[in-house]
């Protein structure tokens, strides 16, 4: 039996976002608050969102002329399109994103402690994530987005620097009361396509074997002259593998993953900086199995399916 370097699986366990953790953001909205009146075919505004979506604000389009209906109240009278821009970061999927004009500073008060915070999809060339207490930095990591994975001299000389897409930091202090301040930063707009703050739920030493796939749900059509056409859409990276697990930790996790069984959740297979494009994932544990092999620790295979 043999795991990966730093290969300690892990879940960060979310804290559920409520709009009144944003303290502020210099992200704003293109659209005006709805405000009882008329509105022509087309317009769009803001106004509260559906009951099942995990933010408050979402973008509305008018589906008729001289609309006087509230969002929402008629499916046929207006249209939902997407999250507000100033929320779009904690919506839960990873596709829609907060963007702004460079730099982008979001400051959070998420009500309890956090030892981990993921951003995904980002846009930008650099990212800075502070923890404050009491209005004073205790914590501050700088991560640069911009590279390249070097595998000759020509990549070396010649390889252009490639957007870094995600960062998972887990050795944030435990404090209450706290902040925490991300400031993105690039050129032109920037952007954010989910936050997830929590504390990290270690699930087992990961070992050799595990898988990582990209789920593409782009479309390739053949017609009957074999031209192929393509439609580009969203993916999900998704990855599986099995775990080493120490017995006596057995019911823990069991636990973690009932709690977590319906709650997108940030799932690291391992810290090593090879593998952070492999075995990093939004999503759900899809299947898990236990083998008691031994009498010291068992064996849990998990796939982690991911959100787009």
């Amino acid at each position: 039996m043999s795991t990966t370097p730093d290969s300690m699986m892990y879940a960060v366990m979310p804290v559920p976002f409520a709009p009144a953790q944003i303290v502020s953001t210099t992200a704003t909205n293109a659209q005006a608050a709805w405000a009882a009146g008329t509105y022509a075919l087309g317009a769009t505004v803001t106004h509260t969102a559906p009951a099942s979506s995990p933010v408050s604000l979402h973008v509305w389009e008018s589906l008729t002329a001289g609309n006087t209906t509230v969002p929402g109240a008629d499916p046929l009278t207006w249209l939902d399109l997407d999250p507000a821009n100033t929320q779009a970061m904690f919506d839960r999927f990873v596709s829609t994103q907060t963007t702004a004009a460079s730099p982008l500073v979001v400051v959070l008060q998420p009500g309890t402690y956090t030892s981990n915070i993921a951003l995904l999809n980002l846009v930008g060339t650099s990212a800075t994530v502070e923890m404050l207490v009491s209005g004073t930095p205790v914590y501050t990591a700088t991560i640069d987005l911009q590279g390249a994975e070097i595998a000759s001299w020509w990549d070396y000389y010649f390889a252009p620097d490639e957007q870094i897409t995600r960062l998972v930091l887990n050795d944030l202090p435990m404090h209450i009361g706290h902040q925490l301040r991300i400031t993105l930063t690039g050129t032109g707009n920037v952007a954010i396509g989910q936050c997830i703050y929590g504390t990290r739920q270690d699930l087992g030493a990961l070992q050799y074997g595990a898988t990582a796939s990209v789920i593409d749900y782009s479309r390739k059509t053949t017609d009957e002259f074999g031209v192929t056409t393509f439609l580009e859409r969203d993916y999900a990276d998704e990855f599986g593998g099995q775990l080493s697990v120490e017995n006596n930790q057995l019911n823990r996790i069991k636990r973690i993953l009932r709690k977590l069984r319906a709650t997108p959740t940030v799932y690291v297979g391992s810290d090593d900086d090879r593998f952070r494009e492999l075995f990093v994932a939004y999503g759900w544990v899809r299947s898990h199995r236990v083998a008691v092999q031994y009498p010291s620790h068992a064996l849990l295979d998990v796939e982690i399916g991911a959100l787009t």
